[in-house]
């Protein structure tokens, strides 16, 4: 091989090698030990991967020269060094961009489809010391993928494994520090220097090093279904819910707070993970958007190997959002589960509830389960008892439930003290666990409990709260009250902040775990609902200033930090720093901006932000433009903003008539954090408000309906549009460019051929949504065929 070839083969060879890396730490870390990457002058493997079970993957990669192809007798020396190497717990792969010839591309067919390949086949790769005999018994753990990650441009022979890389990293669990190009040109350096000292090096090493290069590995957040493996009873609703999402699979599970809906969903997840199911797990709060959430079931997705479906989530619009999920819903065996609904955005309980309306009349091979204190507005009574969807009512626990908590406490207590105690506290799980706490330590007797009798579940359950509290040791008490100013998963350090004892928190927090006072998912922290709301009632306001105050100052530096390093902040840290900015409206620590913000009615913030974005606000249905200079003028005179002179300052090409006035980078976030807490804005920029915008011309947008297009139907594929997909299928199978892709993708894509064209595809494209199209974005416009037709001219 000359010099440039060598060169070049290098290229592909680490740049296989740093995509199999990404693999391994999206999918596999818990699994893998170490990785040795060969040198790159030795005549043997190129990446040896061992697992901690003892397993190994030796992987063999070559780049081919270009216009020649793998021959049987070529392949035959790798075969060899395969079997010299061949142990029991050992796979082989060997992967090239070079294509094979017959010979090669028949034995390839034969090991992915898992066909034996004919004595008369396997003789053409054996010869006087690798028997047909010896082939064979190293088949079963060999992959052979020529013709993969095929460059068209043979310089540059890495460039489609460099671009999967790169897709890995913006669509993935990565977590970056700078551009999604960058980390990879400096993993690939990294590789590159391991491979020249052809060094075996623990995986957790290699973790640390990238870490410090700015890419790091998030937890897999779509799996962190609550640990319940205390939980016991509920056995007749978990059947029963069960049932449903097998015969209906579309649940709603709903109940007041604290009665057990997460409880029971963990329960199904769990059990439908350990049955090696596709679970996709999700509590919802404040912090998630939509494309928050999207980004996660791609993730899941992916992690699946369905590849496809997680491209057509990250890449859809608005408008397609729904229809997308909506059809991996139809077609794969995935199992989405989405708990406390209640506790989300508004944008995101509208979604779920238009994907429960799409849904309602789909059969569907895959399943969704939600939880909110109330059911859902999208289905009608009709469509319950028509078994189109199932709204599951819960209750309070059974006696018998109840019976096996209470029978954990001391043998004092009797048959009839336990009913008793049931009726006291009427099946509510919180009480439950609050008075079995009491009961354990002797914190209260028969005659307390007895006096409960006369009160509401709530006022008992308050009561009996109370009671608990006053046992907790003072540092217990502390965090718990402390900890009630959160309303969000908060992590140890988050609580560290505001907690004035030396010890650890940690442990204080296993202890109020162990009291059922706070909850610990995915190693995040909580408290619930109704315990919250009783905890923050003690909590004097000037404490809850200062507590406010205190995390105020945490996030700031932590977000100012990142801006500086990053040139970005995330919208989770706006959240949490906005949203304990919003209890310090008079203190000192909020700038007068925010202050003043925290003032406005939803129509001023709205123009506020569009007069960031665009220089001017929106003015709807508004040809004179008349409301939206009353409001300029209102904003005017409280000094939010001033006449723009700067002719540099643009947004497109027009210069923006105002700006806001003396705001800083919190300003401006504070005000993204209460546009889209108020549900005024999407985070994207989109606002679904389907009336035209007189202020366009002066924004320097498109037309009068750019702010809404994305929410606008794109117009259907024809049967002839279909047609020439398949066509296109048919000719890349063909080409063997699906031969390195996953069975599972491989088959979906036959399947897709084999179905054919779907009967309810139009002959003839949709002419009146046609005529509707936009030239510039392709939704139908609101405003109609005019419309488009006026700017198409």
């Amino acid at each position: 091989m000359s010099g440039v070839d060598n060169i070049r083969g290098i290229d592909y060879q680490i740049s296989y090698s740093v995509l199999r890396l990404l693999q391994i730490l999206l999918n596999e870390q818990d699994e893998v030990d170490s990785i040795q990457f060969e040198s790159l002058t030795e005549d043997e493997e190129d990446l040896n991967i061992f697992k901690k079970n003892g397993n190994r993957e030796y992987i063999q990669i070559k780049k081919k020269a270009e216009g020649y192809s793998w021959t049987a007798s070529e392949l035959r020396d790798i075969l060899k060094k395969f079997y010299d190497k061949n142990d029991t717990n050992i796979n082989f792969t060997f992967i090239s961009d070079g294509t094979g010839n017959r010979d090669v591309a028949e034995l390839k067919s034969c090991l992915l489809n898992d066909k034996k390949p004919t004595n008369e086949l396997l003789k053409k790769f054996s010869s006087t010391t690798l028997t047909v005999d010896k082939i064979n018994s190293i088949l079963d753990k060999t992959t052979l993928l020529t013709q993969s990650y095929t460059s068209v441009d043979s310089s540059l022979p890495g460039s489609v494994i460099r671009e999967n890389c790169i897709n890995l990293l913006r669509t993935t669990n990565f977590t970056i520090s700078t551009s999604p190009e960058n980390i990879f040109e400096s993993t690939w350096a990294y590789i590159l220097k391991l491979s020249q000292e052809c060094k075996k090096i623990k995986l957790d090493d290699i973790k640390n090093e990238l870490e410090s290069k700015g890419l790091k590995v998030t937890k897999k957040t779509w799996l962190n279904i609550p640990d319940l493996s205390s939980f016991s009873g509920r056995e007749e609703e978990i059947n029963d819910i069960e049932k449903q999402l097998c015969n209906i699979r579309k649940i709603v599970v709903k109940g007041i707070s604290g009665i057990g809906k997460t409880s029971i969903m963990a329960k199904i997840a769990h059990k439908l993970h350990n049955n090696k199911k596709k679970v996709f797990w999700l509590e919802t709060n404040k912090m998630y958007t939509v494309s928050d959430i999207l980004k996660e079931v791609a993730n899941f997705l992916h992690n699946y190997g369905l590849e496809q479906e997680a491209y057509l989530i990250n890449s859809s619009e608005v408008v397609q959002r729904i229809p997308r999920l909506t059809e991996i819903l139809k077609n794969e065996d995935v199992y989405l589960f989405i708990d406390s609904l209640d506790k989300a955005t508004i944008e995101v309980k509208s979604f779920f509830g238009e994907l429960y309306k799409n849904l309602i009349n789909c059969k569907l091979k895959g399943a969704i389960l939600i939880s909110n204190i109330d059911g859902l507005d999208s289905y009608t009574n009709v469509d319950i008892k028509s078994n189109k969807v199932c709204e599951y009512h819960l209750l309070g626990l059974s006696y018998m439930d109840t019976l096996k908590i209470f029978e954990k406490i001391n043998g004092v207590y009797h048959e009839e003290d336990f009913s008793f105690f049931y009726k006291l506290v009427g099946g509510y799980p919180v009480s439950i666990n609050l008075l079995r706490e009491l009961l354990t330590e002797d914190s209260i007797n028969i005659e307390e409990l007895t006096e409960l009798q006369e009160l509401t579940l709530e006022s008992s359950n308050k009561h009996l709260f109370q009671k608990v509290f006053t046992t907790l040791a003072k540092e217990e008490q502390e965090i718990a009250l402390s900890a009630s100013i959160f309303n969000y998963p908060f992590k140890e350090i988050e609580i560290s902040q505001i907690l004035k004892s030396q010890l650890n928190p940690k442990y204080i927090l296993e202890s109020l775990k162990k009291k059922n006072i706070i909850l610990e998912k995915g190693g995040y922290y909580d408290i619930h609902d109704s315990i919250k709301s009783l905890l923050i009632d003690i909590v004097s306001e000037d404490r809850k200033k200062e507590l406010h105050q205190i995390m105020v100052n945490f996030y700031k530096d932590y977000m100012d930090k990142q801006y500086k390093e990053t040139d970005e902040v995330l919208y989770d840290d706006i959240f949490r720093w906005g949203y304990h900015l919003e209890f310090l409206e008079d203190s000192e620590v909020i700038s007068p901006n925010c202050s003043e913000l925290l003032r406005l009615d939803d129509d001023q913030l709205d123009a506020l932000w569009a007069i960031e974005r665009f220089g001017y606000p929106f003015a709807y249905d508004d040809p004179e433009l008349e409301y939206s200079s009353s409001i300029l003028e209102e904003l005017k005179n409280k000094n939010l903003i001033k006449s723009n002179n700067d002719d540099s300052i643009k947004y497109m090409l027009t210069v923006k008539e105002f700006i806001l006035n003396n705001f800083d980078f919190f300003d401006s976030c504070f005000l993204l954090h209460l546009c889209l807490t108020k549900d005024i804005s999407n985070h994207l920029g989109y606002i679904e408000r389907f009336e035209p915008n007189d202020a366009f011309i002066r924004q320097g947008i498109i037309c009068h309906w750019e702010h809404c297009i994305e929410s606008m139907p794109l117009p259907p594929l024809t049967k002839k549009d279909y047609e020439d997909r398949i066509i296109f299928l048919k000719d890349m199978f063909l080409k063997g460019a699906y031969d390195d892709k996953p069975e599972e993708l491989r088959n979906r894509l036959l399947d897709e051929i084999a179905n054919g064209i779907p009967e309810n595809a139009p002959d003839e494209p949709d002419l009146e949504l046609e005529e509707c199209r936009c030239p510039m974005f392709g939704h139908c416009c609101p405003g109609g065929k005019e419309q488009s037709e006026y700017c198409r001219e």
